[in-house]
């Protein structure tokens, strides 16, 4: 039996674990790009003056919501690594070598941040027409307050999707390059 194959019957063991990361990577993506799409789109960067403080306040949310949204990631990930050096461990890594569990881990994970990345990327689009809609319907409503989006708040989504593999990279090396077989 092949290590993939080791390692794909595992996997159906800790569908939990994956459900919790997928559904911390979609909910991130999601917040992060509507809200993007939203606040760069032409239609609130043409309404709000250049300089204002309106325009200061939202920067500062936007920024605000991008760093608690990977920080929230980020508790995920120190949930689910530990659980998944357990069960790499105790699979065959202790006749595999952490080089090879290494680019096995890395390899699973970035393919399910891009998944959850790609969906929450696409579903952001309409979560952030409902959004409008509903402030439209309590708030703001007239022609000049039309939905409308511009490239650069999927943009913001594209970048946060990036980081987001980033720092997973980063901790899974330092987690598998760390982890001791006499701990676990």
């Amino acid at each position: 039996m092949t290590m993939n194959k080791v390692y794909q019957k595992l996997r159906k063991n800790s569908k939990g674990q994956y459900a919790l990361l997928s559904f911390c990577i979609f909910l991130s993506v999601v917040l992060i790009t509507s809200f993007a799409l939203m606040y760069f789109g032409p239609t609130v960067q043409e309404f709000l003056p250049q300089g204002g403080d309106t325009r200061k306040i939202a920067s500062l949310l936007f920024g605000v919501t991008a760093v608690g949204c990977f920080y929230f990631y980020g508790i995920c990930i120190s949930v689910v690594f530990p659980l998944q050096s357990k069960r790499i461990w105790n699979s065959d890594g202790l006749r595999s070598g952490k080089k090879t569990l290494r680019s096995l881990l890395m390899k699973e994970l970035c393919i399910l941040v891009g998944v959850s990345s790609l969906v929450g990327l696409i579903c952001s689009i309409p979560v952030s027409f409902g959004i409008w809609k509903i402030f439209e319907t309590f708030i703001i409503s007239g022609e000049q307050m039309q939905y409308r989006f511009g490239m650069t708040g999927m943009l913001a989504g594209i970048l946060m999707t990036i980081l987001l593999m980033f720092a997973l990279s980063i901790v899974g090396w330092r987690f598998v390059k760390k982890s001791d077989v006499m701990e676990i």
